[in-house]
């Protein structure tokens, strides 16, 4: 039994690392705007800096294994590549539209918004297997869902719904982000069945970095604004909030399920507003803290269901 658990409580520790540091990256994207640089050279830097990073990671894997593991599936293969270049472009779409939604409203309010896509998520397993989510599962999911509401939607988020009509193209960027990811996170679980994290994270970093390059190219080579501090905080994204998560999410979601990555990762905006608070000397209400602790106890009673039913809850 406990060689059983060892692996998916490895996975729980590398979903709550990754989004710990992709919690970062709404914080950060604010800074690299402040600093005159715009999303295009983020998105291009991101990706940029982290492919090389990923197929170093790939390449010292593989040494690691050599013998000790079954080869990996040859990347040239048409069905491969095509399941690639699927999941990059869902992946770019969600990027993309998150990063638009940064521009427009408050990243508090844009976190809560896209950490909707567990329900996503749940409705698309649901699809796909025929099933019926539980109502315990619904039930926690709301409680979740209910913390966050308490903790996001508190003054600058609140102001940003009131403001004016530009906040509507923010949550609706947004949404996309919320869909798109989770598609993304379903399909890759698959694609992942026939390859390892780290060959999926180097191959599909390229292609949606060769996706990035693409869109550049079709909106006339605009010129690209940044600056020297706007590169530094697009490298640290590159970096924390890119690399590392990508690695651990992607292992995470091979051992255990893209659901339960996604439930765990419901303690993302609450880590945003944490960061913020220590970081940027925002004030935590108390209200906030009480929405904190609701979100990680609907969280921890979903991994209780799971662990009682002896099967994934999915």
């Amino acid at each position: 039994m406990k060689a059983i658990q060892a692996p998916e409580q490895q996975a729980l520790l590398m979903i709550l690392v990754a989004t710990a540091a992709l919690s970062l990256k709404g914080i950060m994207a604010k800074f690299v705007y402040a600093a005159g640089t715009d999303v295009t050279v983020l998105l291009l830097l991101r990706f940029g800096l982290a492919v090389p990073l990923f197929w170093l990671w790939y390449g010292y894997r593989q040494r690691r294994a050599k013998m000790s593991q079954k080869p990996e599936a040859a990347l040239s293969k048409r069905r491969q590549v095509k399941q690639l270049l699927i999941a990059s472009a869902l992946f770019f779409s969600a990027t993309y539209a998150d990063f638009q939604a940064l521009v427009l409203i408050d990243a508090g309010l844009s976190r809560l918004i896209l950490f909707t896509f567990p329900v996503f998520i749940v409705l698309i397993n649901a699809g796909l297997n025929r099933t019926v989510p539980g109502g315990l599962q619904i039930l926690a999911l709301l409680l979740a869902y209910t913390g966050l509401v308490i903790v996001m939607f508190q003054g600058s988020a609140r102001e940003s719904l009131e403001s004016n009509a530009a906040q509507a193209e923010g949550l609706g960027w947004a949404i996309v982000a919320a869909v798109s990811y989770a598609v993304y996170l379903v399909y890759s679980q698959r694609v992942m069945k026939y390859m390892s994290s780290a060959l999926f994270s180097a191959a599909s970093g390229s292609f949606i970095l060769l996706l990035m390059i693409v869109f550049y190219l079709l909106q006339g080579s605009p010129d690209l604004n940044y600056s020297a501090e706007g590169l530094m905080w697009s490298a640290l994204i590159a970096v924390l909030c890119t690399v590392l998560p990508f690695l651990l999410m992607h292992e995470a979601i091979r051992r255990a399920s893209a659901e339960r990555a996604s439930r765990v990762a419901l303690a993302g905006p609450a880590m945003t507003l944490l960061f913020a608070w220590l970081w940027l000397g925002e004030v935590l209400l108390p209200l906030q803290i009480i929405g904190c602790v609701i979100t990680v106890a609907a969280i921890a009673w979903l991994e209780k269901l799971r662990a009682a039913s002896g099967v994934p809850v999915r």
